[in-house]
């Protein structure tokens, strides 16, 4: 009976775990483009360079 148990909660937690992780990555910090960190990297540098 144990091993059956082990069985079916092993895989549930790594599908919560996997699923937290991807919630966190596309929710939480959702995936940035190439070009719109350049964008941010060149505000960020205008606005350092005004007094």
């Amino acid at each position: 009976m144990s091993v059956l148990l082990c069985l079916l909660v092993a895989p549930l937690g790594l599908i919560v775990i996997l699923g937290l992780s991807w919630f966190e990555d596309h929710v939480l910090r959702p995936p940035v483009s190439p070009a719109d960190q350049v964008v941010q990297k060149t505000v960020e540098l205008l606005k350092q360079q005004r007094p």
